[in-house]
């Protein structure tokens, strides 16, 4: 019988094997993937497989993720990596695509801030915006993490929710200019919304002359946001997407 070690170095080899690669290129993966998750316990093991899984990047891995881990798994580090891997390549509209963008609904809750944070981030790589989702990201605009609060404006905006552009309104107009994210300014760019246009311009000229590598950074997401800004963009309501 194998070591929990040696269990871990092959889903470890499974991944590496898929990564990069179609699943019919690598035979015989997923199904030895499922098998070492059918009835295991140790965590490590079963964090170790999820993560491979994550690797296929076809929604087959995802359908296996979900048939052998629960989401409430007991162990933060088996949460953390569903949270990784279930996006697999997965379209919400293709299969099992619904089944994992619940998934990620329920991790936007989890106790762990790096759980909810690629929770958060996943509902925006999958274009998970029914009223649903974007209710579970609007939940998070006032996380105490930073990272997760960020990303659910990031997904927020990406989806056209009013209630990104209200929350980075307020953001811009009474937070420091240090305390800014740079998400916050990607997405003001994604939100393309006219009634930020003095915000951002107040950014730009309160950066001026700063010539540091990170304020670089930001002064180049600025411009991007400041040229996307379009009148005719209509930032939708929170009731008024696809449900």
């Amino acid at each position: 019988m194998s070591s929990a070690a040696e269990v871990v170095s092959l889903a470890n080899k499974l991944g590496d094997a898929l990564d990069g690669s179609a699943v019919e290129n690598v035979p015989g993966a997923l199904p030895r993937l499922a098998e070492i998750l059918a009835g295991e316990t140790d965590a490590e093991v079963i964090a170790a497989a999820v993560g491979a899984l994550g690797l296929g990047w076809d929604f087959q891995a995802a359908q296996i993720i979900l048939d052998h881990v629960r989401i409430d798994h007991p162990d933060a580090d088996v949460r953390l990596a569903v949270a990784q891997s279930l996006p697999c390549g997965v379209d919400v509209d293709g299969p099992v695509g619904a089944a994992v963008m619940e998934a990620r609904i329920t991790l936007t809750r989890d106790e762990e801030t790096d759980v909810r944070d690629w929770a958060c981030c996943g509902l925006g790589q999958i274009n998970a915006f029914c009223l649903a989702a974007r209710d579970a990201l609007a939940a998070r605009l006032d996380d105490a993490d930073d990272d997760t609060r960020c990303e659910a404006l990031l997904a927020l905006a990406q989806a056209g929710d009013r209630r990104a552009a209200t929350d980075l309104q307020r953001r811009l107009a009474f937070v420091d200019d240090e305390m800014i994210c740079l998400l916050e300014i990607r997405a003001a760019a994604e939100l393309a919304d006219p009634q930020l246009h003095p915000l951002l311009w107040r950014l730009r000229d309160e950066w001026a002359g700063d010539d540091d590598e990170l304020t670089k950074e930001f002064t180049t997401e600025l411009a991007c946001a400041i040229s996307r800004r379009r009148p005719e963009q209509k930032v939708q309501g929170s009731t008024h997407a696809q449900s």
